[in-house]
């Protein structure tokens, strides 16, 4: 007997589906809990959010504000040009051969290393004799005795854009901003930046062009503002693949199996529609899109729980930089939905796919955390699940599959621990995984993983193909800590993950002659296991003042220099950190340079 050869893949950017008719199917939320015990709880409204129409005026005088004390140089301070090739290879898929098969994820955008530093150690009121001027890659202003600084970042045709931010280290008295030129505002970000750890990523802003502003205030000392610095480590640039922002033309680029979610009705397509979120994050060089849903616990204590894929997010530093927004249902009316920053990683595993994340901030009004069913469904041939998701980085889609125990099953996803059905409504591309599947009283019972078969190029291969989600009752007893904990009403979470392993940092130094009986300090940084794309800071002594930074090589390798240091005498440059999102610094290394000999 001749058998077909099933495979698989995983969708970071979603998995495909067909559409065999259009059925106006719904399906309900039980107003209360059917079942008081810890294997299923109702969709719960979420609570004190924040109103859309009060951020947004708030933005709008953000802008105006900061739009008005900005001292622009009318070249940008930083550039970003990709080439041909880097352009073509963000609307690319990047398969990798994995354990259990075919691994794809979908770009968006990538990460253009940048590593510049931006120091207000020089800074000097005295020699600041005139309004505004040029300083540290950007325009310093003074105006009532207060000074502001601004410098423009430009991101040559990109859609979209955002910085990432190492050894962010701002005074009491300063906050930073960014802005675009078209009324988009965030901030500030103070101290030590978002999570108080000197590294996050910036939100995101449309266009190619970004503003940095930093508003001192009028309490700052000229020794406050010389304690300013941060890096500029990476810029982020995203293509036109982001759908939800001013190529409106593109949002309605999909399969045709698609199915958008407008006209479904029902209680349980209405509470989805609040639910879930379109997720943008940064993994590595890459930026990617996924789905994924608010997700209710038995206590109702308002934490924001948000279920999605762990092949979307599984690490620390993607969680830091994920991005939501919530309500993206119609494309064109000329503004991004309300979004929400970072978010921290409760528990993860392969095992099933899963990834529970808690959301940072506050939600916005009108949005619902899901309920969920623990009883297992993969087994029940014919039963009705739904979902809705943001295939392709689509406006919100709607799907209905129907379980089905006779698809054939690829080898890493028993069935079970997944559960496999047939597409009967809609479809799921690029950008679906991660979004939560709901039985018929609207209660999640699983997650996006991917899609198994034998005609995976076809989205619309229905009889070829199973969409297949990571079973939430597979793994619940993994979470239900947080969604159901015995007698504790808010139980804190498990903190984030770890560094998967520490570094080491070799040092090796050396030192070069200048002009002027000066002399330039050179330390070659190598980390041992190799890491590339680390931003190692280091802090200079002795006949040395000031920091400096370098990003690792594909060999683990850097180097820190400073020039221009006049005194006979040793530096030493003492290592601050060591910055990468899997791997941690924990050393307190340093090293002493002495100047050059003469002839």
């Amino acid at each position: 007997m001749n058998r077909k050869r099933h495979s698989m893949r995983h969708i970071v950017a979603g998995v495909f589906i067909i559409v065999i008719g259009f059925l106006a199917s719904t399906f309900s939320v039980d107003a209360k809990d059917q079942h008081k015990n810890e294997q299923m709880t109702s969709t719960k409204a979420v609570k004190n959010g924040f109103k859309l129409e009060q951020k947004q005026l708030k933005q709008q005088q953000l802008f105006q504000r900061l739009h008005s004390r900005a001292m622009i140089s009318p070249t940008p301070g930083l550039s970003v040009l990709l080439s041909d090739n880097e352009k073509a290879s963000i609307n690319q898929n990047k398969g990798s051969v994995q354990r259990k098969g075919i691994e794809f994820k979908q770009q968006v955008g990538l990460v253009r290393d940048i590593n510049k530093e931006v120091s207000f150690t020089q800074f000097q009121t005295a020699q600041f004799n005139s309004a505004s001027q040029k300083f540290a890659v950007g325009m310093m202003h003074r105006k009532g005795g207060a000074y502001t600084w601004t410098a423009t970042i430009n991101a040559i045709d990109a859609s979209a854009m955002r910085i990432h931010f190492a050894g962010f280290s701002l005074p009491d008295d300063a906050k930073l901003y960014i802005f675009n030129n078209s009324g988009q505002a965030f901030g500030p970000y103070s101290g030590r930046g978002r999570n108080n750890s000197g590294q996050f990523w910036s939100h995101t802003v449309f266009g190619d062009t970004l503003h940095l502003q930093i508003e001192f205030g009028s309490l700052s000392s000229e020794k406050d503002i010389q304690a300013t610095r941060f890096v500029i480590a990476g810029v982020g640039y995203i293509g036109s693949k982001f759908k939800l922002l001013d190529l409106w033309s593109q949002c309605e680029s999909v399969a045709s199996c698609v199915v958008a979610a407008d006209n479904q009705q029902g209680d349980g397509v209405s509470a989805a529609k609040k639910a879930v979120g379109h997720m943008q994050y940064v993994s590595g060089r890459y930026i990617y899109i996924c789905s994924g849903g608010l997700i209710a616990d038995v206590p109702d204590s308002g934490r924001n729980y948000f279920l999605t894929a762990n092949h979307c997010v599984s690490k620390g530093g993607e969680a830091n930089s994920l991005e939501t927004y919530f309500f993206f249902q119609s494309c064109g009316n000329g503004s991004a939905p309300p979004s929400v920053l970072g978010a921290s990683i409760l528990s993860t595993n392969r095992s099933s796919d899963y990834t529970l994340l808690e959301l940072n901030g506050s939600l916005p009004t009108g949005t619902v955390r899901l309920g969920w069913d623990a009883t297992p469904v993969a087994f029940n041939d014919g039963e009705m699940l739904y979902r809705i998701s943001h295939p392709q980085g689509y406006k919100q889609a709607y799907s209905q599959h129907n379980v089905d125990t006779d698809k054939g099953t690829c080898r890493s996803w028993p069935r079970g621990d997944w559960i496999y059905s047939k597409d009967i409504v809609g479809a799921t591309q690029g950008g679906s995984s991660g979004s939560p599947v709901l039985n018929s009283q609207g209660r999640i019972v699983g997650q996006l993983s991917g899609a198994c078969g034998y005609d995976l190029e076809n989205e619309c291969a229905v009889d070829a193909n199973a969409t297949v989600d990571g079973a939430f009752a597979a793994y619940f007893s993994r979470i239900s800590q947080w969604l159901a904990p015995s007698g504790v009403p808010d139980p804190d979470p498990d903190p984030e993950p770890e560094p998967e392993q520490m570094v080491e940092v070799g040092l090796s130094a050396s030192s070069e002659p200048a002009r002027r009986n000066r002399w330039t300090a050179i330390v070659d940084v190598q980390l041992t296991p190799v890491v590339a794309g680390a931003l190692v800071s280091g802090q200079w002594s002795g006949s040395a003042k000031g920091s400096s930074s370098c990003t690792t090589n594909a060999q683990g390798r850097c180097s820190l220099e400073k020039s221009n240091i006049r005194a006979e005498q040793n530096a030493v440059l003492s290592i601050s950190s060591v910055e990468h999102p899997d791997y941690g610094y924990a050393d307190s290394d340093s090293i002493t340079i002495s100047p050059p000999t003469s002839n």
